[in-house]
């Protein structure tokens, strides 16, 4: 074992010429740092998982829509043909059966006969003349104009239906410039508010609220009613799907392909306490 030397000075510790005091606290604000740091660490990571997360999502709602709108040409192409083929034949019906009405006395058997007759004509006419509006594919004319404007023309347009069913309507909007077409969105809200009173029902209320960002509006229209079954939430803009005893299944179909075209988004849930919203988000300048 080599003996220490003025040639060979024992080895020097790190601490020598600190008292252990200084030591213990130069360690301390190392931890403390090295903890700064990991905190930091920690946090940075979990607004990247949560922006990884939020991303996955986006792509997967992007892929839905693509779906849907492949799903839907499809669809959109065989509806029209056979709206076609149907359309001739029951106009010939609707004309003979108004005739034979017309001829026939009021209060017979045979005149009750036709006036069902003519009444599931109609109701099928109506079916086509929607089949037809939404096969076609109309591409809005946007125009710059106010959505504040929209909503009063709306709420004038569901007053006396709401009158007739006793139904409330609280509309709260203002001013909010947009680049959209206005009689498109004027279809769109109205069908939406007209289904809210039908299903908030006598008593009920009908809730709309107009809020804007820099860069887009939400519309978001709340009924009272007793809400959307869970599991017809993910099939409520389907093309023929209906929660109604007598509906065609196209006015939401129709109602969402005005968003879509507008480059917006809607979506459709239930209220806490109750009822079904429906929130529309569209951007306030053309993309």
């Amino acid at each position: 074992m080599t003996q220490p030397s003025p040639e060979n000075p024992p080895p020097t510790h790190p601490f020598d010429g600190i008292s252990q005091d200084a030591s213990i606290q130069e360690l301390t604000e190392v931890f403390k740092e090295f903890n700064t740091f990991a905190t930091s660490m920690e946090e940075t990571y979990r607004k990247f998982a949560d922006k990884v997360e939020a991303l996955e999502s986006q792509i997967k709602e992007k892929d839905e829509q693509l779906e849907r709108k492949s799903r839907l040409e499809a669809l959109g192409e065989m509806a029209a043909g056979i709206a076609h083929e149907i359309k001739n034949p029951l106009g010939g019906l609707l004309m003979h059966a108004g005739m034979l009405e017309r001829d026939i006395a009021k209060d017979s058997q045979e005149h009750r006969f036709i006036t069902r007759i003519l009444t599931a004509a109609k109701h099928i006419d109506d079916i086509i003349k929607n089949m037809l509006s939404f096969t076609r594919e109309e591409a809005p004319r946007m125009v710059s104009t106010d959505l504040a404007d929209i909503l009063a023309q709306v709420r004038m347009d569901a007053a006396h239906v709401a009158e007739e069913k006793n139904v409330a309507l609280d509309f709260s909007f203002e001013s909010t410039p947009i680049y959209a077409d206005k009689a498109q969105l004027r279809q769109m809200i109205l069908n939406i508010v007209i289904n809210g009173i039908q299903a908030a029902g006598k008593g009920g209320k009908v809730e709309l609220a107009l809020r804007s960002e820099a860069a887009s509006a939400e519309i978001e229209i709340h009924d009272t009613g007793e809400g959307i079954p869970q599991d017809a939430l993910s099939k409520i803009f389907n093309p023929f799907f209906t929660l109604k005893e007598k509906g065609t299944g196209l006015g939401l179909a129709i109602v969402h392909r005005i968003v879509t075209a507008h480059k917006g988004t809607i979506k459709a849930s239930n209220h806490d306490n109750g009822g079904a919203v429906f929130s529309i988000t569209l951007p306030l300048e053309s993309r």
